[in-house]
């Protein structure tokens, strides 16, 4: 009866071990399962991101390229902005552009030597900025009085605080070099030309004016400035 015993237990002992072996390795399956599902992901994954690596490789390549070829297309458009700024003065030169001919006592108003065409303020009613890189400057300004300026000449395009003005200032209570600005309603400066004579307007050479901390700085490329004949 004893040995009987001993043999049930026994068996049941086997029993157990053979539930649990089944368990774990059911267990083992599970994991390998997993991990192997997992390392297929994280390959997928990888793959992903090494085709992402190559994109924007690519997508770099192509940005150098364009900004590089923009850089060059922006040089070329500063020769050709220039050659044409010394071709429109020499053509005013040489054709008389800027002047009404036809009436001889008139000629004085127009200084055509030198780099600069410029015209004696006095004569001038109203004058036309063109090509300002901040083109909400640019439009014709009638010549009018301005008792709020110290400036002889003052020209003004607009009404209220969207106007835009034009006029000349020594600069000495700035602490700036006499020139011509081009500002908006509150006299800040957008655009400059250093100049020393208020009598006489200058058509070119303007620049953009970045002198002091409250400038509102014009943007790129600077006005020409024309007159009606």
């Amino acid at each position: 009866h004893d040995h009987h015993d001993h043999h049930d237990h026994h068996s049941h002992h086997n029993q157990d071990l053979d539930v649990l072996g089944a368990r774990l390795s059911r267990a083992c399956r599970a994991a390998m399962e997993e991990i192997e599902d997992r390392q297929a992901r994280i390959r997928v994954h990888l793959e992903q991101v090494a085709e992402e690596r190559l994109e924007l490789g690519a997508a770099r390549h192509e940005l150098n390229h364009e900004s590089h070829t923009l850089g060059r297309q922006e040089g070329e458009l500063n020769e050709k902005l220039a050659e044409l700024a010394s071709l429109r003065v020499s053509i005013a030169g040489s054709s008389g552009r800027w002047c009404c001919c036809s009436r001889p006592e008139r000629n004085g108003e127009l200084d055509l030597g030198g780099d600069h065409v410029m015209a004696r303020a006095s004569a001038v009613h109203v004058i036309h900025i063109k090509g300002a890189g901040s083109h909400e400057l640019n439009g014709s300004y009638v010549r009018m009085q301005d008792d709020s300026i110290a400036s002889m000449w003052v020209f003004k395009m607009g009404h209220g605080p969207d106007s835009k003005m034009l006029y000349f200032s020594d600069g000495r209570h700035e602490g700036l070099p006499p020139a011509w600005y081009i500002a908006d309603h509150a006299r800040r400066g957008i655009y400059w030309r250093k100049h020393t004579e208020e009598e006489t307007l200058p058509f070119a050479g303007w620049e953009v004016f970045d002198s002091s901390a409250d400038a509102h700085a014009g943007r790129w490329p600077p006005p020409l400035l024309e007159v009606e004949s």
